[in-house]
């Protein structure tokens, strides 16, 4: 879902860009995009007949967190504001 988050970031996507980039099936993205809906992580956008979906504000800090999360798990450092940020509480 990190990756539908980060497609649809800057520009709103059609569904049909969005199965080409993800490379899923509609019958793997529905719910998926029925799910970050319902979490108001994406919201969809009507223009002529097209819907184009968006990730919101929310989206973004969800995303965000993800990739922090990663990072963590990762081993690698967190970048310096991020770092500031958790100290007073590491």
């Amino acid at each position: 879902m990190a990756g539908i988050l980060k497609s649809c970031l800057f520009n709103g996507l059609s569904i049909s860009q969005l199965l080409t980039l993800q490379n899923l099936s509609y019958k793997i993205l529905k719910p998926s995009l029925d799910h970050l809906f319902t979490s108001k992580l994406v919201e969809y956008e009507m223009d002529k007949r097209k819907k184009f979906v968006r990730t919101t504000a929310q989206g973004l800090l969800a995303l965000r967190a993800y990739e922090t999360a990663m990072v963590l798990m990762d081993g690698r450092p967190l970048p310096r504001p991020l770092q500031q940020l958790i100290e007073p509480w590491g």
